[in-house]
């Protein structure tokens, strides 16, 4: 896999001006095991996170400042931004994480300021586990 500048973004090359590369492991398959169902266990009722985090919140001027501040914090080291061609063929999803690219995709159609900071974070938390970049 080609190695990525943390600072630029962009591959990194050698003196002679070829790309480096570098090993990655990667996760390539599952593998089937047991697991339990909640029905079988035994405790407290688990949160419903669908009541806690819905898909109809409402927007509000704080969440559009902590979206703001949370995207140029993130934007300082990944491209982060709205793009119309990436959604044709799926225009219900709100964002996605670019594993090539680093970089965060958000749908333009989507308005609602609060639901752009719940896609960041997923997002964002994509980035965290996919490329354990450090920011």
């Amino acid at each position: 896999m080609q190695k990525i500048d943390p600072v630029t973004q962009r591959p990194q090359l050698d003196a002679q001006g070829k790309e480096v590369t570098e090993k990655v492991e990667m996760l390539t398959g599952f593998k089937p095991v047991n697991v339990f169902d909640v029905s079988q266990t035994k405790g407290k009722e688990l949160a419903n996170l669908r009541a806690i985090i819905r898909d109809d919140i409402k927007d509000n001027h704080r969440a559009a400042e902590l979206y703001s501040s949370l995207s140029n914090h993130i934007g300082k080291k990944m491209d982060i931004r709205e793009s119309a061609d990436d959604f044709k063929d799926q225009p219900k999803i709100r964002g996605y994480y670019d594993r090539v690219n680093n970089a965060i995709r958000f749908n333009p159609d989507v308005e609602n300021t609060t639901m752009k900071l719940k896609t960041l974070i997923h997002e964002y938390a994509h980035a965290q586990l996919h490329r354990m970049t450090v920011l």
